[in-house]
């Protein structure tokens, strides 16, 4: 059953007993926001700076890529020890990891320092996918400041399907990086081969580091979730990774709560780079590879993904046992859920009306342009801002003797000034379209 005796104030936490930081991460692409949506159900306090994305951005540290990039020229590697760090990129590494920590941990006891119920064993918690890669560095802060002990949730997704992915940014800002290549060699290698690639590499070094990490540090504990299982058609399925993530992180949230939980409608959270309104059910989006590869684009993804695909259980290999959650005895009694509520904070109501309001506005906006003939009449189906800014263009606007083509070029400016204003004001991102033919 769900407690709420034991309380105290976040201040007192910090200052008095040990900390535990849960550190979210994985590759982008992998679902680690419906993770975030999860921990905040389970009573884990996260702490969020942008509420389309529910990232930590590492704004303190100029974000999280120029300190990835620097350490990933020193070490080629994500599994790596101190020693293996030039002395100066060391000391500017940690330097910034200890900034970051530091300001994230004043803006959580300022958020949270009246007294509240402890519904986990976190003391807080935050997500960033890319940081999984400073795991090394984390944990050295953490013994020099005294933090406590970290926990890291590793999220993983089928690399297959990683490579089928609308985002690859972390191809496109640390590939050549971590492999640096000449450019002939470049033009060889296929995109979605070294999406794999990387997705491969990072997180069976990840894994490594944790398995060695874990077996000589009681401060340090890892668990690998398949982001799959949380969406899968089989509810027991889902209770059963959710009971683990649970376990993990010290829940209060009872059997009740978790078989709640696991009965909810999964939430649409979107991707970084589309904003369609109708997009395929989410099961679908979870193995797509089977039906996006050909055999020989197929068999190509398997052989350069085969140690990450093998180290964590993709057809045709077996899942470790260790990453299988074990199944929960008894069976769902659902008729409480219809009362129960989860022990959840503002993080998830507000990231949810933020993303609802930003449709809500878009879709207003873009309904009155139709209405005054500035768009053509094309419903809801093609409702995306790339494709609306291409509709400026319809053959509806004949180019007449030039001031036509000026009038639409400053509807795009317009509408590419407002996506801009509705992305600082949400926090969404939403990407910027050029218009071919058009003067910028």
């Amino acid at each position: 059953t769900d407690t709420d005796t034991d309380t105290d104030t976040d201040t007192q936490a910090h200052t008095h007993t040990p900390h535990t930081t849960l550190i979210v991460g994985g590759t982008d692409g992998s679902g680690t926001r419906s993770v975030v949506y999860l921990l905040d159900k389970l009573g884990v306090p996260i702490s969020a700076d942008n509420m389309g994305t529910l990232d930590t951005s590492g704004h303190e540290i100029g974000g999280w890529p120029p300190t990835v990039r620097l350490l990933l020229n020193a070490t080629r590697s994500a599994d790596y020890e101190l020693s293996d760090i030039p002395e100066d990129v060391r000391t500017e590494v940690i330097s910034r990891i200890d900034n970051l920590w530091s300001s994230q941990l004043s803006r959580h006891r300022s958020q949270a320092s009246a007294p509240r119920t402890k519904h986990s064993d976190v003391s807080w918690a935050f997500k960033a996918p890319v940081a999984m890669l400073l795991l090394p560095i984390f944990a050295e802060v953490a013994r020099q400041r005294e933090y406590g002990r970290i926990k890291f949730l590793h999220v993983v997704r089928d690399g297959r399907d990683i490579a089928y992915s609308g985002n690859q940014s972390p191809v496109t800002k640390f590939y050549n990086v971590s492999f640096p290549i000449k450019a002939d060699d470049e033009e060889k290698e296929d995109a979605r081969s070294r999406a794999i690639k990387l997705w491969s590499t990072w997180n069976t070094q990840v894994l490594s580091w944790c398995q060695r990490k874990v077996r000589r540090s009681t401060e340090f504990d890892f668990m690998v979730l398949h982001v799959e299982d949380l969406v899968s058609s089989n509810v027991e399925t889902r209770r059963a990774a959710i009971a683990s993530v649970g376990r993990f992180v010290g829940s209060t949230v009872g059997e009740t709560g978790i078989c709640c939980i696991a009965e909810q409608k999964k939430i649409d959270l979107g991707s970084h780079t589309k904003m369609e309104l109708n997009r395929d059910p989410i099961e679908s989006r979870y193995g797509k590879w089977k039906s996006l590869a050909t055999p020989e684009a197929l068999a190509d993804l398997n052989k350069t993904g085969m140690a990450g695909l093998k180290a964590f259980g993709y057809e045709p290999w077996e899942r470790p046992e260790e990453q299988i959650s074990p199944s929960v005895s008894g069976s769902c009694d659902f008729e409480p859920c219809k009362d129960w509520v989860a022990p959840q904070s503002l993080l998830t109501r507000l990231s949810r009306l933020s993303r609802m309001k930003m449709r809500e506005t878009m879709a207003e906006a873009f309904e009155n342009k139709r209405r005054t003939r500035d768009y053509p009449a094309v419903g809801m189906q093609g409702f995306n801002a790339r494709d609306r800014l291409y509709q400026a263009r319809h053959p509806r606007y004949p180019r007449q003797n030039g001031t036509q083509d000026r009038q639409v070029s400053n509807k795009v400016r317009e509408r590419e000034e407002g996506m801009r204003r509705l992305h600082n004001k949400f926090r969404l991102h939403v990407p910027q379209v050029h218009v071919p033919g058009l003067a910028n």
